[in-house]
């Protein structure tokens, strides 16, 4: 009876040793795994942060630029390759928007300068058809360009003949 006792006793130990070491394991495993997720978590937070969010920006700013909005910009904060594709966009924005500027500007000076031209022919038809005496142009090639009314009248044909 003595000796089942001493390896009862002996079988308990080791038994509560064991369990105790189980809930040590299993406490640092739990740590671990709350590290992992908390790092994970982290790792999401950061990719979020640096990756995803300046992308839906850039996203956005091009889908901008695509419908015609040249002054769409971008402010991408952190200091990695997103905040240079950032700049880069800007960059190419501020082109666009120029190059979009400048070329405005150049169809109303065209058009003005159109609409004196037509205004100035307009006014040399009118002094020809009023002249009294033939008055005609030509260009570098020899050819008619223009044939005011007593032209036609002196050679008797039609200003289109002409």
């Amino acid at each position: 009876q003595r000796f089942n006792d001493i390896v009862d006793a002996r079988n308990d130990a080791t038994i509560r040793s064991l369990r105790n070491q189980q809930s040590r394991l299993i406490t640092v495993l739990f740590g671990l795994v709350a590290v992992a997720l908390a790092g994970l978590v982290g790792f999401a937070y950061y990719n979020r942060k640096t990756v995803l969010l300046p992308l839906q920006q850039l996203r956005r700013q091009a889908r901008a630029m695509g419908q015609g909005d040249y002054s769409a910009r971008c402010n991408i904060a952190p200091r990695n390759e997103m905040a240079e594709l950032g700049r880069h966009f800007n960059a190419m924005a501020r082109e666009i928007e120029d190059d979009v500027a400048e070329r405005e500007a150049t169809q109303l000076l065209i058009a003005d300068v159109n609409e004196d031209l037509v205004e100035r022919e307009l006014m040399l038809q009118q002094i020809m058809d009023t002249s009294s005496v033939s008055i005609f142009l030509l260009n570098t090639l020899g050819e008619f360009t223009h044939v005011n009314r007593r032209m036609g009248e002196m050679f008797r044909c039609s200003l289109e003949a002409l």
